[in-house]
């Protein structure tokens, strides 16, 4: 966090300042007078020297502050003697060693302080001796009394000034202890937010994954749309947690920067996926990706993403009529280009007031128990401190009632400058419009229209004209050799027959939202909402594009990938195993760095998963070994960490350290994806249909419960069968539940597979007595560093299995031998394992299924001691 500056230090600074124009004002009157009474002429040049040396050191900076105010401050003092000595009347020097008695104590410098005044003393005392040596000393009463009030003065003067500096620093010093006490409280509550966000974040992630097989495997639509508002719930709570996440690492300045190569088109189009799981009611989004943004650039485009989320959600969250407009554009530099985003909207406006409140924590526009909008207030803190972070800047403006623009320009260097939107053969193509502005008719929302269709048309060099009624679609296409047609929703539905048949002849697009796509004819392509310049673009060059939601269709596989999984944990290797092996990839695994040296040693691998917390040698040490192996070899390896820690300054650490990829655990789909891209060429990704049958070698068998197989019976009992079957299934998860494991957090990690789950269950029961074993005698031993190692693996596995309660107690262990707390760890160590032992034994007595209906013998595990 950035601390503001000590008030005490800017008195110095100002004490400072006054030393040096009271040095300067007394050099030039000490030489006038110097000339005028006619004292010694030698001292002339002195000091005029003096003065010069002050004020070159003070302009040069070549000494500390310190050393030369202490030089300056000498040289004063010698001035004021000099003038006390000199002076006709020694009334006349009392107020100049008043002045610079008090300019030494507010600099707080003690020693300068008390010189001065002794100076000055002094200098009074020779000048009453030089005075009655001469003769001129005056001893009637008048005179004696006006000198001994002199004296009586400076002495109350001193005393004065001694007791207020020492209030002033007790004060001082008073605050300044309170203040790095609310800064540590403030470390404190962020790191508390962070822990909680990090522990929150599972659950959360098992509410949304357990929904999301649920709702693709259930057909009834009244349970659909259940499960549907339990997915949103948990999506907002995920996103919250994030901002949280965010705002946390921006408050304590350990926010870091990646940098890595994106394509903007790519950034944008993922932006619109997730907008799209929020509909826009009646609120027009226009996306306007100029064509000149170089399509490949180097940066963070996680933060970059972000940023426009939270810039449109706020807009969408304080426009309840008209619409929104996004514009992103470059500015080319020497360093490569500004990335420009301006979002402008036809809200309801900001006050001058609130513009320089809304960059404070938490503040919101209409905050309060009757607000009428969502959110924590943390959407322009999080993308101010991103903007800044990366070295852009952010500007707002706004009126009341009329709407506000906010525009955000981020330095980014160019890995592809050719542009990220292009159309080929653009003399052979006429395209035409046919869509009216929105209905409420603001003329806003039509000029959002017709600047991005201006930004299109002009990048492009194409010609585009847009007809809003049927009569001039008619007249234009009679009149013109037309190739491209777009047309609104509503005009189609209007007009559907004659649209119809004109996209039996030219190419004809329609913008339209999901639930509209039903009743569109196959003869024309849907285009999903919102308007996206990308999208004509993509329309014209003849791709298949239905906007965000076309992807949702496709599985992304990595058939033939030969991969290692490192984790010391063989549950998470179990889960790596069934995760990877959902993509076709052939997965090996090993149990530590060592075992993986050797595994490498015999098979090249393409890609290499190395967790990081592993006993006898870590992950970073092992990817080390591993490269420099390679290297003697003259291979290439790619390596990625897996780890728990999903800060943004881990990340960093990871790359920095020499990995290739980072993915948090427990591994999410769209991360592990993302990170797939990055690090594999095209050729080795490939995308599955999900109407695609399932090969007959790749089926599930009869009995039991297969990989791939329904989430809707890898969640309720199955109520088929025998009556056996029928009563041992709730028992189970009597059992299971009665020690605190809840299957169907569990079946999240295993894709809904519960054959995979229950194996995971047996690993665990059937390792318990061992792990525990290890847990006491590190306990024993006080080898905190491998007990805190074995805690995190338990913390991790029980996760997996769905024992929330036990996984969070073992978090609260592993933190304490992280601090070599012994007395939390005393404290916490036996309740652990009560609870761990509570939770194996109930593990170790589920059976697998299949092993019920007498094929154990068919499914044998073989392990390499034999």
């Amino acid at each position: 966090m950035k601390k503001e500056q000590d008030p005490r230090a800017e008195i110095r600074i100002l004490a400072h300042n006054m030393l040096m124009i009271t040095m300067i004002f007394l050099t030039v009157m000490l030489v006038f007078l110097n000339r005028l009474l006619g004292w010694e002429v030698w001292m002339v040049p002195v000091l005029i020297a003096g003065a010069f040396l002050c004020i070159a050191l003070q302009f040069v900076k070549k000494l500390e502050a310190d050393v030369r105010f202490y030089v300056c401050g000498a040289f004063l003092i010698l001035e004021s003697f000099y003038f006390t000595v000199n002076i006709n009347m020694v009334y006349d020097s009392t107020i100049l060693i008043v002045i610079l008695v008090i300019l030494f104590a507010l600099a707080e410098s003690d020693l300068l302080m008390n010189t001065s005044w002794i100076t000055g003393i002094v200098g009074m005392m020779v000048h009453l001796l030089k005075s009655g040596r001469e003769g001129s000393l005056q001893f009637d009463l008048s005179h004696v009394v006006r000198t001994a009030w002199q004296f009586i003065a400076l002495a109350l003067v001193y005393i004065l000034v001694i007791q207020m500096s020492a209030s002033i620093r007790r004060t001082g010093n008073k605050y300044k202890k309170r203040i790095d006490q609310l800064e540590q409280e403030n470390i404190r509550i962020n790191n508390f937010l962070a822990n909680v966000s990090h522990e929150i974040r599972t659950p959360v992630n098992a509410v949304m994954g357990l929904s999301s097989v649920i709702k693709q495997s259930s057909p009834e639509e009244d349970i659909t749309e259940s499960i549907a508002a339990i997915s949103e719930a948990g999506r907002r709570v995920a996103g919250q947690i994030s901002d949280i996440l965010d705002f946390t690492e921006i408050d304590m300045n350990k926010l870091s920067v990646n940098k890595e190569n994106y394509m903007i088109d790519s950034l944008v189009n993922d932006l619109l996926t997730d907008l799209s799981a929020d509909p826009f009611d009646r609120k027009e989004l226009v996306l306007d990706l100029e064509t000149e943004v170089p399509a490949e650039l180097l940066g963070d485009p996680e933060k970059i993403k972000k940023i426009l989320y939270h810039l449109i959600s706020n807009s969408r969250k304080y426009t309840t009529e008209g619409g929104i407009y996004v514009h992103i554009g470059a500015i080319p530099r020497s360093y490569g280009i500004n990335l420009v985003i301006e979002v402008e909207d036809t809200g309801i406006g900001i006050s001058d007031e609130d513009i320089e409140n809304i960059f404070g924590k938490f503040y919101q526009n209409d905050g309060g128990r009757t607000r009428q909008t969502g959110g924590l207030g943390l959407g322009i803190p999080i993308v101010d401190g991103f903007v800044k972070a990366m070295g852009g800047f952010l500007s707002i403006t706004s009126k009341l009632n009329e709407g506000t623009s906010v525009r955000v320009s981020i330095p980014q260097q160019v890995a592809d400058p050719s542009f990220c939107i292009s159309v080929s053969r653009t003399e052979n193509i006429c395209a035409v419009g046919f869509f009216s502005y929105p209905e409420n008719g603001n003329p806003r929302v039509r000029d959002y229209y017709q600047r991005m269709l201006g930004h299109l048309t002009r990048g492009l060099s194409l010609v585009f004209y847009n007809t809003i009624t049927i009569k001039e679609l008619n007249r234009f296409i009679e009149s013109h050799k037309v190739t491209h047609l777009f047309v609104g929703s509503r005009e189609y539905l209007e007009n559907k027959e004659y649209v119809d048949q004109l996209a039996s002849e030219i190419a004809v697009a329609v913008f339209a939202d999901p639930a509209e796509k039903e009743w569109l004819s196959p003869l024309v392509t849907p285009l999903q909402k919102p308007f996206y310049s990308a999208q004509i673009a993509s329309f014209i060059n003849n791709i298949d594009i239905e906007g965000p939601s076309g992807m949702e269709r496709r599985r992304m596989v990595c058939p033939g990938l030969s991969v290692l999984v490192v984790d010391d944990e063989p549950m998470n290797l179990l889960v790596a195993r069934g995760i990877f092996e959902t993509y076709e990839m052939k997965v090996d695994t090993a149990p530590g760095g060592w075992e993986a040296i050797e595994a490498c040693e015999e098979k090249d691998y393409d890609v290499i998963f190395m967790d990081h917390m592993m006993p006898q040698m870590d992950g970073v040490e092992a990817m080390k070994h591993l490269r420099m192996n390679a290297g003697r070899r003259r291979k290439k390896l790619c390596i990625v960490a897996l780890t728990a820690n999903a800060i943004s300054s881990a990340r960093e650490m990871f790359l920095s350290e020499g990995f290739d990829g980072f993915i948090p655990k427990p591994i999410v789909v769209t991360e592990l994806e993302r990170v797939l891209k990055h690090i594999l060429p095209a050729s080795a990704i490939s995308y599955r249909t999900v109407e695609e049958k399932v090969p007959a070698s790749q089926k599930a068998p009869e009995k039991g419960y297969a990989s791939g197989g329904h989430a809707a019976s890898a969640i309720a009992p199955d109520k088929k069968g025998s009556p056996e079957a029928a009563d041992k299934a709730p028992s189970k998860e009597e059992i299971l539940e009665a020690a605190g494991i809840f299957m169907g957090t569990g079946l999240v990690y295993c894709s809904g597979d519960k054959d995979f789950y229950y194996s995971i269950l047996e690993e665990y029961g059937r390792d318990g007595s061992k792990k525990t074993g290890e847990l006491e005698r590190l306990y024993e031993q006080k080898d905190w560093k491998n007990y805190e190692i074995q805690v995190h693996s338990l913390k991790s596995t029980s996760r997996t299995i769905g024992a929330d309660g036990l996984s969070e107690a073992a978090a609260e262990l592993e933190r304490a031998a992280k601090n070599e707390d012994e007395d939390l760890i005393r404290s916490l160590h036996p309740k652990v394992l009560s609870l761990y032992k509570t939770v194996y034994e109930a593990a170790g007595q589920i059976q697998d299924p299949s092993e019920e209906n007498g094929d154990a013998e068919v499914v044998l595990e073989f392990s390499p001691e034999g």
